[in-house]
């Protein structure tokens, strides 16, 4: 049974952010109905629809987009035009309407093309670049990404590149492309490191364990993790942190050193009952942990550890990943038996 490892490196919001973003938005409308410049109003209802849709509230977030862009019309503000329209384009990529994303960030482009807007055309063909790799087309994803690496180069945004090189380093790992995966995530490890930016070092430590990890070489990919989980901690990202340690014991499993895989499989689920992360992360931990188990021959604690895994995904209605160790507790207990 091969463990099922998690790679989960997106932001969360935690609730910390949501009720600054909360304060945010009330401190916004404040401000708004003694602001008497049309486009500054214009500016202050994008930024509430920013923040909500920062909160995933996408329906709040497109209404104040609507009402900047009525203003933004009547002021012919063709940047704050192209600002809305990049912003409708996110919300329909997050819901998976890619054709209307699509039709939105052409608008986008277009029109920061006519009005030299360099730094958020880079943007713009960096979102169309992460469409088309949710959409899981990779082709066209890469030229999208360089398009925006090239403009960032242009506007000496290198921690743009830096971001930009991590995603492109995502394509090709998803392509199998390891070598050139491994190149990217290494260009942008060197940029994040020369500005100590925290969050994105993360990123790309964790991604290089993962290469290294689908490449079978477990010690590399334990040595990137544990450096992964050093900044997660000093970060406080409890989820990160969990993850972490989630693939440095299913790295540890590969190798068959389980009582070590067990150690890290233990501290990962002690942090999502004490943080409560996510149902599916909860029962990934317990089913690794089990599958651990049973290689030592704990099968009472792995059975009781299998049973909350499933029970966790029944509720969650994910089937797919329901646990299939009944079978290897089986053979371990009449293995047991016969001998």
């Amino acid at each position: 049974m091969k463990c099922k490892k998690l790679i989960v490196l997106l932001l969360i919001i935690s609730s910390n952010l949501t009720i600054a973003q909360t304060a945010k938005i009330d401190s916004l409308k404040n401000l708004f109905p003694k602001e008497k410049d049309l486009n500054e109003k214009a500016w202050l209802l994008l930024e509430i629809g920013q923040t909500f849709f920062n909160l995933s509230e996408f329906d709040s977030a497109y209404n104040y987009f609507q009402e900047s862009h009525i203003i933004y019309e009547k002021t012919k503000n063709r940047k704050g035009i192209s600002d809305i329209y990049l912003q409708y384009g996110l919300i329909y990529e997050y819901q998976s309407n890619y054709d209307s994303a699509f039709a939105y960030y052409d608008k986008c482009i277009e029109l920061k093309i006519e009005i030299g807007d360099k730094l958020s055309l880079s943007r713009a063909y960096q979102n169309v670049g992460v469409a088309y790799y949710y959409k899981g087309d990779y082709d066209k994803a890469i030229p999208y990404y360089e398009k925006s690496l090239k403009l960032k180069e242009e506007i000496n945004d290198t921690l743009g590149m830096a971001e930009i090189l991590n995603n492109i380093g995502l394509i090709y790992m998803a392509q199998n492309n390891y070598y050139e995966a491994t190149d990217n995530f290494i260009k942008a490890l060197s940029i994040y490191d020369t500005y100590q930016k925290k969050q994105g070092r993360l990123y790309a430590t964790a991604n290089l364990g993962i290469i290294f990890y689908e490449q079978k070489q477990y010690d590399k990919s334990i040595e990137f993790y544990q450096k992964a989980e050093e900044i997660a901690n000093q970060l406080q990202d409890t989820f990160a942190l969990a993850t972490m340690k989630l693939n440095i014991g299913c790295s540890y499993i590969e190798k068959k050193e389980y009582e070590e895989a067990k150690l890290y499989l233990e501290e990962a689920k002690e942090l999502t009952e004490q943080k409560k992360l996510y149902n599916n992360f909860k029962a990934n931990v317990y089913q690794n942990l089990a599958l651990a188990q049973i290689s030592t021959n704990e099968l009472d604690i792995a059975y009781k550890n299998i049973l909350i895994s499933n029970k966790i995904y029944k509720n969650d209605k994910n089937t797919d990943q329901l646990s299939s160790l009944w079978t290897e507790i089986g053979n371990k207990q009449s293995y047991s038996v016969l001998s």
